[in-house]
């Protein structure tokens, strides 16, 4: 059809120009949506005015309702995505009181609005959330999406959805008319079809438990309505499985401390004098005369750390964050030291997002603004860090989501390949699914590579 020239006999055989015929029905319906989604920005942008200033003093309670407590040092709320979802909860389903009205249903009541705008406020007031699938793609155009629970299709316009999205994909939304269209609102985050039973387990569960002790009446669809907040708790749910179950648990050294490789840097003033000093020290064996030293615990004889003294520096590695913090503590009495920086800490705030990157394709706001050659130099640590994570620790180590047993052992086990090969997609499905499109992926082909799985 890009082919047909303006000029050109329609193709539909009417005997008239394309222009004169189905090209100006295919305008006329652009400059449609145009309209429709011009007047929906509109009303959500004074939805989330409108809210911000009915819920201003509820705030931290909101927050603490939607996502839940801080568990193990980790608080949800703060990422792009996360704010959006929230923002699409309090705008459409919070009430600031028992029955009272949600900030859309307050910005239905302006008199100002227009007609498309005052539909558009109506659909949005009266659709609910919900998880819905995508059960079909059109390029350039939108998906065809089915909800989970009452098995209904709809086809929505979405041009970037069609681009980024992947079949079978499960996508928590609320989906409401626009004239001959239909919108998708709330849809930040994507959740692996293997992930299907969490979702299960936390909605299903908690409107059976919303029957047993609140009202026996309540249809699933109404139940959705009023816990709306559950939405946020799915989240949780959904990443926490994925870190509890995918990855390895933390390994630890003999102390019982997290295993996370730290180094701290030194610029040298007098490479002889802190040579001599460190041998002074009891818990210091020197390896190589003036450059290397190993730092021992002299009751155990246990190896602590590395010291390497040589180009007008010295570093210290330690195999965790306190016995480095212990470390320089330790060296603070030698004299001719200036500390110059803990390369590995500052790795580490540098890639602060990392773990998360590899989990949920988290990413830090400022990052965004990042010079580009401080950009090219994250992409390039964050990529090696994804692939000596997967290559090195992820291989060798205990997976939960395979009864606990290495990937590398899984991969010999007939009973348990089939399974490694469905995390591996998933796991690829979740690098997919970055938020940041123009981050760096790791390729999962490796990983079948080295496990015998690349035919597969």
């Amino acid at each position: 059809m890009s082919d047909i020239g303006r000029n050109d006999p329609c193709p539909c055989n009417s005997g008239k120009k394309y222009k004169k015929c189905c090209l100006l029905k295919k305008e006329g319906a652009r400059d449609g949506l145009f309209l429709w989604k011009r007047a929906d920005a509109r009303v959500i942008g004074e939805g989330v005015k409108l809210s911000e200033k009915m819920f201003m003093d509820e705030m931290a309670a909101l927050h603490l309702l939607y996502w839940g407590k801080e568990e193990n040092g980790v608080a949800y709320g703060s990422e792009e995505s996360e704010r959006m979802q929230f923002i699409e909860w309090l705008v459409h389903d919070h009430r600031q009181a028992e029955g009272g009205p949600t900030a859309m249903e307050n910005v239905l009541k302006d008199k100002g609005l227009g007609d498309l705008e005052r539909r558009i406020a109506e659909a949005r007031t009266q659709a609910t959330m919900s998880v819905y699938q995508v059960t079909g793609i059109f390029p350039e155009e939108g998906l065809e999406l089915e909800d989970i629970f009452s098995r209904k299709k709809v086809i929505v316009k979405d041009k970037l959805a069609s681009r980024s999205v992947q079949k079978g994909v499960l996508i928590p939304c609320r989906i409401f008319p626009a004239g001959e269209h239909n919108f998708v609102s709330g849809a930040v985050f994507a959740i692996s079809p293997a992930e299907r039973h969490v979702v299960d387990e936390y909605l299903e569960g908690g409107y059976r438990n919303f029957k047993k002790k609140v009202d026996k009446k309540t249809s699933f669809g109404d139940f959705l309505r009023r816990k709306a907040h559950l939405f946020g708790g799915l989240r949780v749910a959904v990443e926490r499985f994925r870190e509890e179950n995918l990855f390895p648990r933390a390994l630890v050294n003999h102390d019982g401390e997290k295993l996370e490789p730290s180094k701290a840097v030194y610029r040298v003033v007098d490479a002889g004098k802190v040579a001599d000093e460190l041998r002074e020290l009891k818990e210091m064996d020197e390896m190589e005369k003036g450059e290397r030293f190993i730092w021992n615990n002299a009751k155990s004889n246990l190896l602590l750390g590395n010291i390497e003294l040589k180009e007008g520096t010295l570093s210290l590695e330690c195999n965790s964050k306190e016995r480095l913090a212990r470390g320089k503590k330790l060296l603070k009495g030698i004299s001719g030291l200036k500390h110059k920086v803990g390369v590995l800490e500052s790795m580490k705030s540098l890639l602060e997002s990392v773990k998360a990157g590899v989990i949920a394709g988290k990413r830090k706001d400022e990052e965004k603004n990042d010079p580009p050659e401080l950009a090219a130099v994250k992409k390039r640590l964050l990529l090696e860090h994804k692939q000596e994570y997967y290559e090195e620790k992820w291989l060798k180590n205990e997976v939960l989501a395979l009864d606990g047993m290495m990937p590398l052992l899984a991969a010999k086990d007939p009973k348990m390949r089939r399974r490694l090969i469905d995390l591996l997609r998933q796991l690829e499905f979740m690098e997919g699914g970055d938020s940041d499109p123009e981050g760096p992926r790791y390729d999962f082909n490796c990983l079948r590579v080295k496990l015998g799985l690349k035919e597969e």
